[in-house]
């Protein structure tokens, strides 16, 4: 077992090699606002009369029929797995890559994001403020590299038949959830702890803020009864292996109410990431702008969320959410963007690069997998 006495260790601890820790083994090999005007070549009218076809590195549950409608078409290649967002940044051959919040540091220190001049953006302007303005977005020189186009709301999971609702995250070291949590199988629940402790910022992320979050999470060990990956709480909470998920995904979590309608939800301890389009390749500018702006289109936004589920950034896209019609989307549907980031901050990930006290992806990595041996 490990000693409740958490310290997080910044020396190397020959575990095996996670996601984030190549991620940042790529890192450490590479060389190293709405007036923004960037690098663009493109005019206005370049981007409204553009054509022909553009290459796009994302999920496959983002692409839609009507991002083939337009003049500009897109060839798809998919991303499998979160380092596959860095691979396609440094080696990729696409002009536009799906980027995200959480991995915007990361993408930083490779220098590859091309500043995007949001005034030939028509539709930029119905993304919320809030999210629009977020320095995530920007490089180091404030230049804006990335345009959220999809909100993915994780969501904290309980079954009411069995405990309560948690309403403080103190709620859950108690023993009404003892032996009866799950906990998503990632270190950014490390990050969701700290948010939920105070920490604004998970990128900037101290060694005693970062103590603090694992100190709670050793003090949460009684009460953990299993680690899952994406989806797999579903047969958890059906075979009734666990009360209480921290985090589950809105779409997939449907699939367990209809199988027992007294799991609920709220926003306790959770951070809600966002997806992004990044510009890799200027000489194609025109034509990765003119796609860029219908994805976040109101038809563009309907599109998306139909496919995918996800929140979307348009807001006169929202009741294309709310038409599924399920318990999760139903909810969602009724809360405003601001709303959400308000209870789930967006999703910030950790530094990628060791700057004074700030703790990095890989020590976060290397502390997740230490917590996960301990049991």
């Amino acid at each position: 077992m490990m000693d409740t006495n958490y310290k997080n260790d910044r020396r190397g601890s020959g575990l095996k090699m996670s996601g984030i820790l190549i991620v940042s083994l790529l890192l450490a090999a590479a060389c190293g606002s709405d007036d923004n005007a960037g690098g663009s070549r493109a005019s206005q009218a370049d981007v409204e009369n553009a054509g022909g076809s553009i290459s796009v590195a994302g999920w496959q549950f983002y692409q839609t029929d009507h991002q083939a409608s337009g003049s500009v078409e897109a060839d798809w290649s998919y991303l499998n797995t979160d380092p596959d967002i860095l691979i396609q940044a440094r080696g990729g051959t696409a002009n536009i890559l799906n980027s995200s919040s959480a991995s915007m540091s990361a993408l930083g220190t490779l220098d590859v994001l091309q500043p995007i001049d949001t005034t030939l953006l028509s539709n930029y302007q119905s993304i919320p403020e809030s999210l629009r303005d977020d320095p995530t977005w920007q490089n180091a020189n404030g230049d804006i590299v990335a345009v959220p186009f999809a909100v993915s709301v994780n969501v904290t999971a309980f079954d009411t038949s069995v405990v309560s609702e948690p309403t403080a995250l103190d709620d859950l070291l108690t023993a009404e959830y003892a032996g009866g949590i799950g906990l998503f199988d990632t270190p950014d629940i490390i990050a969701q702890i700290a948010v939920a402790q105070g920490v604004e910022d998970t990128t900037k992320i101290t060694q005693a803020e970062f103590d603090r979050a694992m100190q709670f999470l050793v003090e949460l060990r009684p009460n953990v009864t299993a680690f899952f990956g994406f989806g797999e709480d579903v047969q958890l909470f059906n075979r009734g292996d666990i009360v209480l998920s921290l985090s589950s995904f809105g779409s997939i979590l449907t699939e367990a109410i209809e199988q027992n309608p007294a799991i609920e939800w709220n926003l306790l301890a959770e951070t809600t990431f966002i997806d992004a389009w990044s510009v890799l390749d200027l000489e194609s500018d025109a034509e990765a702008l003119n796609w860029i702006d219908r994805t976040i289109s109101a038809e563009g936004q309907t599109a998306i969320v139909d496919e995918s589920g996800a929140y979307p950034v348009a807001p006169d896209a929202i009741e294309a959410l709310t038409a599924f019609g399920d318990p999760v989307s139903s909810k969602l549907g009724g809360l405003s963007l601001d709303e959400i980031l308000e209870q789930a901050p967006i999703a910030r990930g950790f530094a990628a690069e060791a700057e004074g006290d700030v703790v990095t992806i890989d020590e976060a990595t290397r502390a997740w997998n230490d917590y996960k041996a301990s049991f």
